[in-house]
């Protein structure tokens, strides 16, 4: 095989002889969805989404086909396999960034372990370094974000483990800098804050590591009605009896654990996280401690155009004032648009909830069956902060500890291509700071107090101006005529207009 280099932590790059190989957006998305199961097989539908997200089309798995063939004439022949309905791309050590950060961090962890410090700095340092940005940006799909979301873990973790490695080497200015910025991103963790605070009291500054704490108090009570954990609490009391200097215990102690194997901790596991507990040491972010405003939505589209009253009468509904979650079902034939109309509402919103937007696809309309509630109850709850150990089994318990979850928080909750009121009901948050919206054929009438929403074909202007945007203005007013007859079969569906809008841009008509 030809030495390749593949990166994703950051966006998607592949380099061969020492050059960037230029990718369509296409060759970009299959590629990045194999690669972050590298050496793994990867299913047809899996690849389907990360190309089309939840609607395929019908010959998604003929032009998957296609694009693969289009892969192994840049890659090789033998970096991709065609194993069982799906596909496997090959990756040798050394050749993919993600692969070598975690022997990096490990190779880190054992310097720790034998006490070599300084090794151990330079070790987390480089490992770091790799990272250019969040784990291939481009909008996959759902059925990925897991492992990307278990990548930005990995990076939490080791940041922590090196801000460790610098506090024993005195490095307190440099902690402070850190994890001001890391407890800033994640301000219910725990331990960034910990970290934080333990080197602002070396560096002399304990009324601002005594504020640290406040502050943390104040959040956690105020949006998780929570305490924050015995050992922060006793933390915060050792800083506030005990001369300021080296005494305070170092978070962790001074032994790291042993490697951890790539791909195989879950995000937020002990595994995950250097160090034996020691007294008085905050250990991990716990479950209730991880619980963030999760933003799972798709990519809004940057050339929606019209739905005015629609996007009207569902906003209305949602953020009106009810006693319960308010919920709007958007319904239509397929090809209406109603995804992009719900996806383009959601963003619109998301100020006005901010504790997070969930999205899910139900999958209600796939020839390969729809998703089962239980799933993706998984899924929320993985996403509101749950780590996956905690999940209860029973569907009925993860619906409860879901509703729990939610409760007393303004979240929105997106719920695509529903088949029927079951599907959708176990997934339904409890009180109604929250709202539903929902996609599906049908209105879903028995939904309660639902507000349907049909969703017919684009008014002629609005399809005109779809059109352009896709096809370019100029295209599009060059032959008045024959752009009107094609607009005409279209029949305003977005879908179509979109098809016909890509061709047009390829192939220009003209009158007569």
């Amino acid at each position: 095989m030809e030495q390749l280099t593949f990166r994703i932590l950051g966006s998607l790059e592949l380099w061969h002889g020492g050059g960037a190989v230029d990718l369509t957006s296409q060759q970009r998305a299959l590629l990045a969805t194999l690669l972050l199961d590298a050496n793994r097989a990867v299913p047809t539908d899996r690849l389907a989404e990360s190309l089309w997200g939840e609607n395929p089309p019908a010959t998604a798995a003929s032009r998957v086909r296609t694009l693969i063939s289009d892969l192994r004439k840049i890659c090789g022949t033998d970096r991709i396999r065609t194993v069982n309905r799906g596909y496997l791309a090959r990756v040798r050590p050394g050749e993919l960034d993600a692969d070598v950060f975690t022997s990096t961090i490990d190779e880190a962890r054992g310097a720790w372990t034998a006490g070599r410090l300084e090794d151990a700095r330079t070790l987390f340092d480089t490992a770091l370094g790799l990272w250019r940005g969040v784990p291939v940006p481009d909008p996959l799909g759902s059925s990925v974000s897991a492992e990307v979301s278990r990548l930005q873990e990995s990076w939490r973790t080791a940041m922590e483990a090196r801000a460790e490695v610098k506090l024993m080497l005195g490095l307190h200015a440099e902690v402070t800098c850190e994890m001001r910025r890391l407890a800033a991103e994640y301000p219910l963790c725990e331990r960034p804050q910990a970290l934080l605070m333990i080197a602002l009291q070396r560096d002399g500054r304990l009324a601002e590591a005594l504020e640290v704490y406040r502050d943390l108090h104040a959040r956690f009570v105020d949006e998780l009605g929570i305490e924050p954990s015995a050992d922060l609490r006793d933390l915060n009391r050792k800083l506030l009896t005990e001369e300021p200097g080296p005494a305070i215990p170092a978070v962790r102690g001074t032994t790291p654990s042993a490697p951890t194997a790539p791909r195989s901790a879950a995000p937020g596991s002990d595994s995950a996280a250097p160090g034996s507990a020691a007294p008085g040491s905050v250990v991990r972010c716990s479950a209730p401690v991880r619980r963030r405003s999760p933003c799972l939505l798709p990519t809004d589209t940057d050339d929606f155009v019209g739905r005015t009253a629609e996007i009207e009468t569902i906003t209305a509904k949602l953020c009106g004032s009810a006693a319960a979650p308010p919920i709007a079902a958007i319904w239509g034939m397929p090809g209406m648009g109603k995804t992009a109309l719900a996806v383009h509402v959601a963003h619109a919103l998301r100020s006005r909830f901010p504790d997070g937007q969930l999205y899910a696809s139900l999958r209600g309309t796939a020839t390969c069956g729809s998703r089962r509630p239980a799933a993706v109850l998984a899924e929320f709850l993985r996403a509101l902060g749950v780590e996956s150990a905690r999940i209860p089994e029973s569907p009925d318990e993860r619906a409860a500890m879901y509703r729990d979850r939610v409760t007393d928080r303004r979240v929105l909750v997106v719920l695509d291509d529903a088949r029927e009121e079951p599907q959708v009901e176990p997934l339904l948050p409890g009180t109604s700071g929250c709202a539903v919206l929902v996609t599906s054929r049908g209105p879903l009438l028995g939904l309660p107090g639902v507000r349907a929403v049909r969703l017919d074909g684009l008014p002629d202007p609005d399809a005109r101006a779809l059109l352009g945007k896709i096809a370019g203005r100029e295209r599009a007013d060059a032959a008045p005529v024959a752009v009107g007859e094609l607009l005409d079969a279209c029949e305003g569906r977005p879908l179509a207009v979109r098809i016909a809008g890509g061709r047009l841009a390829m192939h220009p008509m003209a009158d007569g």
